[in-house]
């Protein structure tokens, strides 16, 4: 596997580690083989797109590796994905039915993978991948609000992609997938590429994103731990920071 970098979640800069999220690229379709089950190498196999088959099998080798070296699951065997009816990934810890479940997430565009996972049972996770492009831009309308702000110039070629990316990752962590109407997800970045989710009334989510190579990650957790979220009430925590603090290098 190359292109492997992985990276905290924190629900805030003070608290302990609650999970990772990360990104990969597969050199061949033959890598990350170890982190796989016997029917992912099966299912893989019948994919005819190389790229979809090495996305399909980073996001999981990825996963698996990164929970591996969390200390989460002990080995790859023992960490089973799954999806629920609306296709949010259920990984347990020890196999089918294990005795430990964590809330997981997968993404993947372009040849690249990225995947999340969070092991405190009050958190839910949501991760996604986007290319650079002007389609989110003539689709704004669609799902940008003005309450949303980003540090970037909404001139920026990056600007709806990365809203964009951003609300897709918290309609994942919410479970809706694109059920959600994305105009209701209010995005307020306050620094660094970091950023808070609200909007008509809901508890905010806290959320991260990286700029690089044309390509856009978001991640976004939700907590439904008392008192953890509070109510959107005034979401622009702040400006200012370097954008783009984090950069994935391929580690």
């Amino acid at each position: 596997m190359i292109c492997y970098q992985t990276w905290p979640l924190e629900l805030s800069a003070s608290e302990f580690t609650v999970g990772r999220w990360g990104i990969c690229r597969l050199e061949r379709s033959q890598d990350g083989g170890a982190f796989l089950t016997g029917s992912e190498r099966e299912r893989a196999e019948s994919f005819r797109c190389r790229l979809r088959r090495a996305e399909w099998l980073g996001a999981r080798a990825g996963l698996r590796r990164m929970l591996q070296e969390a200390g989460i699951a002990p080995r790859p065997s023992e960490c089973n994905i799954t999806k629920d009816r609306r296709g949010k990934p259920l990984v347990d810890i020890g196999g089918a039915g294990g005795a430990k479940r964590v809330d997981g997430s997968l993404a993947h565009k372009d040849g690249l993978a990225g995947f999340a996972a969070v092991w405190d049972p009050t958190v839910k996770i949501g991760i996604d991948l986007e290319a650079v492009s002007t389609k989110p831009w003539r689709c704004r309308r669609a799902f940008a609000t003005r309450g949303d702000y980003l540090l970037d110039s909404e001139s920026s070629d990056s600007y709806y992609c990365v809203l964009w990316c951003c609300k897709e990752a918290a309609s994942k962590a919410l479970g809706k997938g694109l059920l959600i109407d994305f105009r209701e997800l209010v995005i307020s970045e306050s620094a660094s590429g970091r950023f808070t989710v609200g909007g008509n009334g809901r508890d905010l989510m806290a959320g991260r994103y990286l700029l690089f190579d044309g390509m856009v990650a978001a991640v976004v957790m939700m907590s439904h731990a008392a008192g953890c979220g509070r109510r959107d009430r005034s979401v622009r925590t702040g400006r200012g920071g370097n954008r783009g603090e984090e950069k994935f290098n391929g580690a």
